[in-house]
């Protein structure tokens, strides 16, 4: 098996969703598969084990879509947590 690829450019940062699965399906012949998220930022073509195809994923807007849902995410926290002070028990 050969070695991973390196992503050129800057090194990705990790988020809270690098080790979630994405389901994807071939749009050549309806495989179905899932990918590790923070894989697809660094490896954003795969190869279909159905069919062999190349299926591209438009890492750029993965990327944008996992950064939103950092922050939103990190909100929501901020959010509990001032909740939290406000209700004393």
């Amino acid at each position: 098996q050969p070695p991973p690829l390196t992503p050129r450019g800057p090194p990705m940062t990790t988020n809270l969703f690098d080790s979630a699965r994405i389901e994807l399906t071939c749009p050549d012949c309806g495989h179905k598969f899932s990918e590790l998220l923070g894989k697809l930022k660094t490896e954003p073509t795969l190869t279909c084990a159905g069919c062999g195809g190349s299926i591209a994923i438009d890492a750029k807007n993965l990327n944008a879509g996992l950064k939103q849902a950092d922050r939103s995410v990190e909100d929501f926290r901020k959010s509990l947590a001032s909740l939290g002070k406000k209700i004393k028990l």
